[in-house]
């Protein structure tokens, strides 16, 4: 194959042992085909050959600790992802004779080149061989190829082989007609490796002849060509028609596969769970509904489950991965079945996808957070996909609330916003003006603002769910203590602790009374009014607020729940406060330890057990364990949080102290300075965030002996603490 010889002679001929090739083309083409055999052809020039996804970091995670297993290479039992990709490159970068083929690496918004760039080598001494859709590899992937083969259609002889080795196997003879038959469809059929294979399975499958097969490709090409428009290149419409065909053939072999096909056009293509299988035949479709029966039997289902399958993947239009419990398909098969509907088909079907995936989706709370994820790029897909024509969207607002809910406890907030935001509008629009629906998502909404220290839009829409909430629910429901304890959470973050206090009051009154003793709940509220205490010296008061409070976490939700991780820190950060370390870090550590497991990487709430570690350790005078902590918040946070959000603020500040402590002055006020022009931005002026920042500037200045500077900066802080 030219192909072949193309990649071999370019890594053959280079002038070093390193070299990096890359193969591109249209999905489908044959990247991953043509990679695969040059690696088996020419397996004799390589003594290691290594084929990892590159479609995303999870997949590049997943084969790497594969790879790392494989070679034997020397890690902890525990150890994390980057300890893996590390011991990877340093292997890469230290051996020769190998290649390693990243497959799949097409790069969107969602995964750039920088993210690819983490799991390169640094120094390879082998051969990268990368597949990829994109025309040409991203200038900042640092990796460059020194050559990129385009990848066009195949050959009409390597058209013909194809055809005539899938369907008869290797090597075999046609018969004339046969022959005559399979070179005419692979013309008919633009030479298009996906294409050959969907018409292959077919005749495969049917054990039908190229003859009878091209004859009624020939039939139907001309009523589907007519329907289905170009999309990709020339081929489309071969695509379209050869697809067309086999879903065809589906839906004569089983109605409720053809409808599970269609449902999933409207899904991500790739990883769908089994959980919207059975969701679809709890009732969401008919067909499928049917199909399955009664759903009781886990061992029935299953087998159900796989009988559903077999005719899609007889046509190869899905493949099945047995150890995640999900099947994929092709984004071309998704969208040459969406262009087979009609537009009322279109809006029914993606109502029914939006509809589906959410009866999937549960609740978002710790506990269903791994099926969460596993649902998590469907629900963002139906939303995406979902038509504006569609005039009743309740069911997409209902979607988008609880992705939304998920992302925001995954610290992903950027995500969240607009979903949280689009549910809001729909609720708007679509339900009567105060209804208990829309005080739910404004209050989502302004938690997410405040987590970002937006105070100032969350108020608003605090205020607002809580009057409807007042007025559309009976007095003492639990909607009602949310809607106080959210608004007062907000006070407090403001300093306005006197306003806060009676909303906290009433929330912990409304939680006591109308929850069974013990509930969840209750907890957050005790937890939250002790945090109020603790801010105004009242530690005897929140002590054993804090305390009935872990006690309630600890018997009422799993091990391991970021609730009990909060409450831990918060009475750890009371104990330190009264100078009792002893007892405040074992529970620090447990708080961090919980929350680096249960909590992704780089999640807000991992910075606050860092920093408030670091905190304790430095009103302990061990300030050799600070700066790493406080460095590793500090990272999160920037990344996390937006700019001037108080907690990055907080960060430099403890920073600054530490420098301060070793006599690095300049680099001490530069931190305080920019600590103070945040909190400025942020609070209110007479914040005591603000007072304190001046009374650190005036300590700074006082060790440097510029007594006058000090003396303002202690007025300052001071005015402020008078006016409290």
């Amino acid at each position: 194959m030219d192909d072949l010889k193309h990649l071999h002679d370019a890594f053959q001929n280079a002038n070093t042992a390193a070299i990096t090739q890359a193969i591109s083309g249209l999905g489908g083409i044959g990247k991953t085909a043509l990679a695969v055999e040059y690696a088996y052809r020419y397996a004799k020039d390589y003594t290691y050959r290594f084929m990892v996804n590159a479609s995303g970091t999870t997949t590049l995670n997943d084969d790497y600790k594969r790879i790392a297993e494989y070679m034997g290479l020397t890690l902890a039992a525990d150890a994390k992802p980057e300890a893996v990709i590390a011991a990877v490159q340093h292997w890469l970068d230290n051996n020769t004779g190998y290649l390693m083929i990243l497959d799949n690496a097409d790069f969107s918004a969602d995964y750039t080149a920088k993210q690819l760039q983490e799991f390169l080598p640094h120094n390879p001494q082998g051969h990268l061989l990368i597949t990829s859709r994109a025309q040409a590899l991203p200038a900042n992937l640092n990796v460059m190829a020194n050559d990129v083969l385009a990848l066009g259609v195949l050959s009409e002889t390597e058209a013909v082989e194809l055809l005539t080795t899938r369907v008869k196997g290797r090597g075999a003879i046609l018969p004339t007609a046969e022959q005559e038959a399979a070179l005419a469809l692979a013309k008919e059929l633009g030479y298009l490796a996906l294409a050959l294979e969907q018409a292959a399975a077919y005749i495969a499958t049917k054990n039908t002849t190229f003859v009878a097969y091209l004859s009624l490709y020939r039939k139907e090409s001309l009523r589907l060509l007519e329907k289905n428009k170009p999309q990709v290149g020339g081929y489309k419409q071969t695509v379209a028609t050869t697809w067309n065909i086999s879903f065809d053939e589906v839906a004569k072999a089983e109605p409720a596969a053809a409808d599970l096909l269609t449902l999933c056009a409207f899904l991500a293509p790739e990883n769908i769970p089994d959980e919207i299988v059975v969701t679809a035949a709890s009732g969401e479709i008919e067909s499928i509904q049917a199909f399955f029966g009664n759903l009781e039997d886990a061992e029935v289902n299953l087998a159900r489950y796989n009988e559903l399958l077999e005719p899609l993947m007889n046509y190869s239009l899905v493949a099945k991965d047995e150890e995640k419990a999900t099947f994929s398909l092709h984004r071309l098969v998704q969208a040459v079945r969406k262009d087979s509907l009609s537009a009322p088909e279109l809006l029914q079907w993606a109502e029914t996808s939006v509809k589906t995936v959410r009866r999937a989706f549960p609740s978002a709370e710790f506990g269903t957070w791994a099926t969460c994820e596993r649902l998590i790029t469907h629900c963002q897909a139906v939303i995406a996909g979902y038509p504006a024509a569609n005039s009743d969207r309740l069911s997409l607002a209902n979607l988008c609330a609880w992705t939304g809910y998920y992302f925001n406890s995954q610290g992903r907030s950027a995500e969240a916003e607009p979903l949280f935001e689009e549910a809001l509008e729909i609720f708007r629009k679509a339900l009567p003006e105060g209804h208990p629906d829309i005080a739910t998502s404004l209050n989502n909404l302004a938690l997410l603002y405040k987590s970002q220290g937006r105070s100032a839009e969350a108020e608003p829409l605090y205020d607002e769910a809580l009057k409807i909430c007042r007025k559309a629910l009976p007095e003492g429901h639990p909607d009602i203590a949310t809607s106080l304890n959210n608004l007062a959470l907000l006070y407090k973050s403001q300093g306005r602790s006197a306003e806060a206090e009676p909303l906290y009051d009433e929330a912990l009154k409304i939680w006591r009374k109308a929850l069974p003793e013990g509930h969840p709940d209750i907890a957050t509220s005790l937890n939250n009014l002790a945090l109020l205490y603790k801010s105004q010296g009242r530690s005897a008061e929140a002590e054993p607020l804090y305390d009935e409070a872990l006690k309630i976490r600890r018997k009422a939700l799993p091990e391991g729940h970021p609730d009990i991780a909060n409450s831990l820190n918060n009475l750890a950060e009371l104990y330190r406060g009264q100078g009792r370390y002893g007892e405040a870090e074992p529970l620090y550590d447990e708080a961090l330890a919980i929350r680096r497991k249960v909590l992704p990487e780089g999640h807000p709430d991992i910075a606050v057990s860092l920093n408030n570690l670091a905190l304790s350790y430095r009103s302990q005078g061990r300030l050799t364990r600070v700066e790493p902590l406080l460095v590793e918040a500090l990272e999160i946070w920037r990344k996390a949080l937006p700019d001037n959000h108080p907690n990055i603020a907080t960060v430099l500040y403890s920073l600054g102290y530490i420098y301060q402590s070793r006599g690095n002055y300049t680099k001490a006020e530069k931190l305080y300075k920019e600590v103070l022009t945040m909190r400025r931005n942020v609070l209110s002026e007479n914040h005591p965030d603000i007072a304190e920042t001046y009374l650190q500037l005036a300590s700074l200045y006082q060790a440097q002996g510029r007594h006058s500077e000090a003396a303002t900066m202690s007025y300052k802080a001071k005015q402020i603490l008078r006016r409290r």
